[in-house]
């Protein structure tokens, strides 16, 4: 019996959380031999891409896309785990231009030369390129690291030969080398020589940036892990096509996946659904949310329904008459009030997606805290809905993509990536008159860093995105104290550990949850619901090793307005005490200040939580 031909192992391999995050449809990505791009979702395969069901989320991006019938999907994944090649994601080559391993003597530098081909003068074999030249024989070739893209993800060869040669017409026979003249991998030290005419370019001066004159011209829309390959390169207000920029292909900023979370929340509570229609009568009348509040304050009123909260029954009550209306609530709102609310299921043996219990606030957190809440089950669901490049996609304050925003698409496919992961955490909501009453207190600190804030985002350039507001620094810096006291505490590791701020003062909703969630285990180990237990003992811990730091004077002393430093959405804050691990916090370290939580050095006027607490 002839052995069955097994298929060809793939080249390469990623997990299903990676193909929304560094690795989705128009990323970069490096293989042992080979430089691709991932292709757009239009080629990607079915098999075992089973759908993601979660309305709240989806009618988010179905509306942020203008799709309506868009799903989530999941990545597709082989069915049986040891058949790596039956499923793969397609991908394209590219960059299209090589560089040949092999160095020479360069005789008008210091430095060393290396030639530069194009892709059909170089062929693939088992051990990677390689270039056949009649008098040098095979010498192994690599991808060019420097492409060209713009802003809104656009991908593009850089025109070597045109480029070397600049205003001039290319030779009859160019022969291109890139000739290195320091040890350090300088920009500056970086040149594109043509030796048949002896014309030459700085790599440095292409990464120059002039808007009205790009060296590397205006983007001409090209999009190689789209089927069509190219698109118009225009703004969604009607701008014209952005300047080409250099890229590092495996650089940090080559790639930055824009997504959108949601927690699944449980579905209607029959309990709550019976008290809310016995209230009828009531909430009937309640036409708006003053009336709803005079209604709501009288006792005799809301009877059935009142012990569940003024916020639960007026969202019901809104929910009712305006159906459509939830697409427009931001998604953490609906968090917050479940969150704050506790949602215990009945034990029956089913998979449950959301479970909250409410603790006791501690008597000296009494002042502080409205709400202690451990989660020991959630659900994430995480979709991309696009990616840019050089700049990551910061999101509103209320966690909601920014309808302005160009992203590069995914692809034509009728579904968006999603993965679900499941996890545990712990919930603290802060008192709203004692936030407020302290935001006054802390105006002219709120002023200053919004000053700065604006002025860093002046010098950006680009679209200038808002000020988060001092409520938000104050929670997102709590946050970080407490990550940084948890990831010892909890038996997590601190890059597993997450964060979701709910900041909302129109409503006055302010908590903050901290949480893990995994997409390869439905289990917890129960640390974190075992901190929000001991919340007392960890948040004084945490907030004791705020009133110093171990770069202090320069950190509690740092101006956010300094221009020379350039850190305009810091505070005091630094990695000696407030910065985390990116993939822990949800603003990329930005928006943080110790001196709002405890009294710093530099700083005693208006932290939030007296030397009393931590020091007691």
């Amino acid at each position: 019996m002839r052995p069955t031909k097994k298929a060809p192992p793939p080249d390469g391999q990623l997990r299903r959380s990676q193909m929304l995050t560094n690795a989705g449809p128009g990323a970069l990505v490096d293989l042992p031999h080979d430089s691709v791009v991932i292709s757009g979702t239009d080629s990607w395969p079915k098999l075992d891409g089973t759908e993601i069901d979660d309305p709240r989320l989806l009618a988010k991006i179905q509306d942020f896309l203008k799709r309506p019938n868009i799903v989530l999907r999941k990545p597709p994944t082989p069915k049986d785990p040891k058949d790596a090649g039956a499923v793969t994601v397609p991908i394209h080559r590219f960059p299209n231009w090589f560089v040949v391993d092999a160095t020479e003597e360069d005789v008008h530098s210091d430095g060393i030369k290396r030639r530069i081909v194009g892709a059909g003068a170089v062929t693939r074999t088992k051990a990677g390129w390689v270039l056949t030249d009649k008098s040098d024989g095979v010498r192994s070739a690599s991808p060019m690291r420097f492409v060209r893209a713009c802003a809104r993800g656009h991908l593009d060869d850089v025109p070597w030969a045109s480029l070397a040669h600049k205003d001039r017409a290319i030779c009859r026979d160019p022969k291109l080398f890139l000739v290195e003249s320091g040890t350090g991998g300088d920009l500056r030290d970086l040149t594109i020589v043509c030796e048949s005419c002896n014309t030459r370019v700085r790599i440095s001066a292409l990464a120059m940036r002039d808007a009205s004159h790009p060296i590397l011209s205006h983007c001409n829309g090209r999009t190689p892990w789209l089927p069509e390959n190219n698109e118009p390169c225009a703004g969604k207000n009607g701008e014209g096509p952005l300047p080409f920029r250099l890229l590092v292909r495996n650089s940090s900023n080559a790639y930055f996946s824009v997504t959108q979370s949601a927690l699944s929340l449980p579905e209607a509570d029959p309990l709550f659904e019976q008290a809310f229609e016995l209230d009828k009568a009531h909430w009937l009348h309640a036409q708006t949310r003053q009336v709803f509040d005079t209604l709501f304050g009288v006792p005799t009123m809301f009877a059935a329904t009142r012990h569940y909260g003024a916020e639960r029954v007026w969202a019901a009550i809104e929910a009712r008459r305006n159906p459509a209306a939830v697409v427009e609530t931001p998604l953490r709102l609906p968090e917050f009030e479940a969150l704050y609310e506790g949602y215990r299921p009945v034990d029956d043996g089913s998979h449950q997606k959301f479970r909250a219990e409410a603790v006791p606030v501690p008597a000296l957190l009494a002042d502080h805290l409205a709400k202690v809440v451990v989660v020991p089950r959630l659900r994430e669901v995480i979709a991309q809905v696009g990616f840019t490049r050089f700049e990551p996609l910061i999101q509103q304050k209320d966690g909601e993509l920014d309808l302005e925003i160009d992203t590069a698409p995914l692809g034509n496919a009728n579904f968006v990536p999603a993965v679900e992961n499941f996890g545990e955490g712990f919930f603290l909501a802060l008192k709203p008159d004692v936030v407020e009453a302290w935001m006054k207190r802390a105006e002219v600190h709120e002023t200053h860093l919004a000053e700065a804030h604006a002025s860093g985002e002046a010098r950006r350039g680009g679209r200038e995105r808002p000020f988060h507001g001092i409520d938000y620094v104050l929670l997102h810096s709590l946050s970080h104290a407490l990550l940084q006291q948890v990831s010892e505490a909890a038996g997590y590791a601190a890059s597993s550990l997450k964060e979701r701020i709910y900041a909302f003062p129109k409503e006055r909703c302010y908590g903050l949850l901290i949480y893990t969630a995994t997409g390869d285990s439905e289990g917890t180990l129960g640390g974190l619901v075992e901190v929000g237990r001991r919340l007392e003992l960890h948040l004084r811990e945490a907030l004791r090793r705020m009133p110093l730091c171990s770069n202090d004077p320069v950190c509690a002393d740092h101006d956010p307005a300094d221009a020379r430093v350039g850190r305009f959405t810091h505070g005091a804050a630094c990695h000696g005490c407030l910065l985390v691990s990116e993939s822990a916090c949800e603003r990329g370290n930005a928006y943080l200040d110790r001196a709002v939580l405890t009294e710093t050095i530099a700083h005693s006027d208006f932290a939030f939580f007296p030397r009393s607490f931590w020091e007691s």
